[in-house]
C-alpha cells in the first residue's frame, strides 16, 4: 500500500467514524426529545387537558400507549368523533382491518376494540362495523361472513340488553339479506362448509335463538 492510498484509506475511515458518532449523538437527541414530549403528554392527560394532549400527539411521534390513552380519554368524555379522529387521522399508519387479530395486543387491535365497544354501547351500530377485523378488504366477500356474523351477534346482544328484542328481530331480518346475496349463492370449493355455518337461514335462526334466550 503506497502512502497516498494509506492516507486515502485513513481519510475514509475517519469519515465513517465521524458519521457513526454524529448519528449516535443525533439519535440520542431525538430519543431525549421523544421522552420529553411523552412526559408532556402524560402531564396533559393527568391534568385532564385533552386538547393539549391531542396537539402533542399531532405534532410529535409518541408511544403507541399514548395514542391509546388519548382515544380512551375522548371516549370517557363521550366524544367518539374525536377518538375516531385520533385513530383515523393522527395514527394514519394503523393496521388495515385485514391485519388486525383480536386480542393480539397491538395498537390497532386495542384501539379498534375500544372504538367498536363504545359505538356498540351507544347504539352507533353501523359505525361500530368499521372497526371489526376482516378476512378480506372487500367487505362483501363471502369470506367475511364470520366477521359480519360477529358484528350482528354483538348488535343483537346490545339491543337485548336494552330490552329491544323486537327491534333486534327487525335488524336481523334486514341484515340477513347480506348472507342471502353473498353466501347462499356461493359455488366455490368449501362453499358447503361456509353455507353450513353462515347460510342466511342458519344465521337467522342462530340470532333468533340468541334473542329468544334473553327470556330464559
Amino acid at each position: 500500500m503506497n502512502v497516498k492510498s494509506l492516507y486515502s484509506w485513513r481519510g475514509c475511515l475517519g469519515i465513517v467514524i465521524a458519521l457513526v458518532v454524529f448519528c449516535a449523538i443525533a439519535g440520542g437527541i431525538i430519543s431525549c426529545n421523544d421522552d420529553n414530549y411523552n412526559q408532556k403528554f402524560e402531564k396533559a392527560i393527568d391534568e385532564g387537558n385533552i386538547s393539549e394532549a391531542k396537539a402533542l400527539a399531532k405534532q410529535h411521534r409518541l408511544k403507541s400507549s399514548a395514542y391509546l390513552q388519548l382515544i380512551k380519554a375522548y371516549l370517557d368524555a363521550g366524544d367518539a368523533d374525536e377518538a375516531i379522529d385520533v385513530y383515523e387521522n393522527i395514527t394514519i399508519d394503523h393496521d388495515d382491518r385485514t391485519a388486525i387479530s383480536p386480542g393480539n395486543g397491538t395498537y390497532s387491535a386495542e384501539a379498534s376494540k375500544m372504538l367498536r365497544e363504545y359505538l356498540m354501547k351507544h347504539g352507533q351500530y353501523d359505525k361500530a362495523w368499521d372497526y371489526y377485523p376482516l378476512a378480506f378488504s372487500d367487505e362483501n366477500r363471502s369470506g367475511n361472513a364470520q366477521s359480519r356474523y360477529a358484528w350482528l351477534s354483538d348488535v343483537v346482544s346490545e339491543m337485548c340488553k336494552k330490552g329491544q328484542q323486537e327491534d333486534a328481530r327487525s335488524f336481523v331480518d334486514d341484515q340477513v339479506r347480506w348472507f342471502v346475496t353473498y353466501v347462499d349463492g356461493e359455488t366455490d370449493d368449501g362453499s358447503e362448509k361456509l353455507k353450513a355455518n353462515y347460510g342466511s337461514e342458519v344465521v337467522r335462526q342462530k340470532l333468533y335463538n340468541q334473542i329468544g334466550n334473553v327470556h330464559e
